[in-house]
């Protein structure tokens, strides 16, 4: 048995182990793998208020984050079948309490 077969036959096990329609949150070591191992596709938002001054609008990360206390450029996962675009306007609400209109004319780069 090759080193495909061998990763194909223990992420059939995983499959098998956790289901096929795996909803809400993983457990931990599942996530952890998951996190380290997996491409993720995620956005990062960077607020440029209009003014004089450059400047960007940093979060501040809570006690129970990494990097606790740090200022930080927010955003997160996207999660599949989700639209890159929607997860920016709610990260933005969420996380810091603005309503934003977002497009893809907004968008840097991937």
């Amino acid at each position: 048995m090759d080193q495909t077969q061998k990763i194909a036959q223990s992420l059939g096990s995983a499959v098998d182990a956790i289901g096929p329609e795996r909803m809400g949150n993983l457990e931990g070591p599942l996530y952890e793998f998951s996190r380290r191992y997996c491409p993720t596709l995620c956005v990062d938002v960077v607020l440029v208020p209009e003014s004089k001054r450059p400047s960007v609008i940093l979060a501040r990360r809570g006690l129970n984050a990494v990097a606790p206390g740090e200022e930080w450029i927010f955003g997160g996962r996207v999660d599949k079948g989700l639209d890159y675009i929607l997860v920016g306007e709610k990260k933005t609400e969420s996380e810091l309490g603005l309503k934003v209109t977002l497009s893809p004319n907004d968008v840097i780069g991937f």
